[in-house]
């Protein structure tokens, strides 16, 4: 008895919500597994107005957002975000809401080409780990000031962004975990390799003249532990690859379609005891080069994003499949839409990129598999495990 009381108390909020009779706040109160009966309730109230031409009319959208943000904190805090917008605006309006589903993100993928700034990942993102900007391809140098904010950044993804400079490299160096950075295909020259490695001059210097305390603006500078290192396409010449023998634990290079030949590139393969694949790949791990040079995977360090996509990895429950795509109302929707756009994109439209689509469309509904278990509908998410009801194949 006490069961179907609860779900319909979820029920009951879920609607209250919908009017604005209830406080987002009041989410954090339910269990997880009645979340989604309060989920449900508040989408149906929500498609039961708009169909109603508007009578009464649908909930402004600082209302959709407050409960939006209310089911984010409470329920939706991935270790994984892979996210794709459209080529416009400069900012999406639902990437501003990441730093309420980001308090356990360690690796994120983000692709949006007309991108300027990465405020919204410096303001809140106190785990990540592991960060691409691939396809964000009108970031330039300035927007990348913000990221030495975020102290747990161990591998960076810059690869294709032709607009980078060595001046983006200058605020990256000061990333003092950085184990692992791509630089394929930027703009990046000579004076980049300079920056990775002042921190080592830094430290070398301090401990000659005996200095136990550096001042702030050599402080800034770690000495960067750096492992994996790709360079492809860039401006490097032979007169900049000796800095790279300051790095004490390289481990991979990746210095194709450069200036630098299998003869400038020996000193560093006998000071790492590296071997040369494809002339201009150093390497201490053939499985390393074959990602890169093979698969171009996007980097990563935290081990969260890895082995999603197993055709034959058991599916996720119905809670975890919503967790895992609930965030997608969240930071695909744009609130000038209303509540028609939010409909739309939960009952499956487009909110990212057509051809990198990173939307998980969450029109949850429940139905009984073969075997008599409940699951989720119309449920799917790009990059990881197939999700219950899903015929479409995860994207690699």
């Amino acid at each position: 008895m006490v069961e179907p009381l609860l779900r319909l108390a979820a029920d009951a909020l879920g609607r209250a919500l919908a009017g604005g009779l209830a406080d987002a706040s009041d989410l954090a109160l339910l269990p997880e597994e009645l979340a989604v009966e309060a989920w449900n309730s508040w989408i149906a109230a929500l498609r039961d107005t708009v169909l109603a031409a508007h009578m009464p009319p649908p909930p402004p959208p600082p209302l959709l957002q407050r409960v939006l943000a209310g089911f984010g904190v409470a329920f939706w805090q991935p270790a994984v975000l892979r996210l794709a917008y459209p080529p416009a605006p400069a900012l999406p309006p639902g990437l501003t809401a990441l730093p309420l589903v980001a308090a356990r993100l360690q690796h994120l993928e983000l692709r949006a080409p007309g991108l300027t700034t990465l405020a919204p990942l410096a303001a809140g993102c106190p785990a990540l780990r592991c960060l691409s900007l691939r396809g964000c391809a009108a970031l330039l140098d300035g927007a990348l000031a913000a990221l030495p904010s975020i102290t747990t950044l161990e591998a960076v993804d810059l690869g294709g962004l032709a607009g980078l400079s060595d001046t983006a490299v200058f605020h990256v160096a000061k990333l003092p975990r950085l184990s692992a950075l791509n630089l394929s295909q930027t703009s990046v020259g000579d004076a980049c390799l300079q920056f990775l490695t002042y921190g080592h001059s830094v430290a070398a210097w301090a401990a000659a003249a005996s200095v136990e305390r550096l001042p702030p603006e050599a402080a800034a500078w770690p000495p960067l532990l750096l492992e994996h290192l790709q360079l492809a396409g860039t401006r490097v010449t032979p007169a900049g690859a000796g800095e790279l023998e300051r790095l004490p634990r390289l481990r991979f290079l990746d210095a194709r379609h450069t200036g630098l030949s299998r003869a400038v590139l020996g000193p560093l393969q006998r000071r790492f005891a590296l071997q040369a694949v494809q002339a201009a790949v150093l390497t201490d791990s053939n499985s390393a080069a074959a990602a890169v040079v093979t698969r171009d995977a996007v980097l990563c360090r935290c081990g969260a994003a890895a082995g999603g996509g197993d055709a034959g990895a058991p599916a996720l429950s119905d809670l975890k499949a919503w967790q895992a795509g609930g965030v997608a109302p969240l930071l695909q929707w744009d609130p000038a839409t209303g509540a028609g756009g939010l409909l739309l994109l939960v009952d499956g439209g487009s909110g990212g990129a057509a051809e990198e689509k990173a939307t998980v469309p969450l029109g949850y509904r429940r139905r009984r598999s073969s075997d008599g278990a409940a699951t989720a509908g119309r449920v799917w998410q790009r990059g990881g495990a197939a999700l219950p009801g899903s015929r479409k194949r995860p994207l690699q």
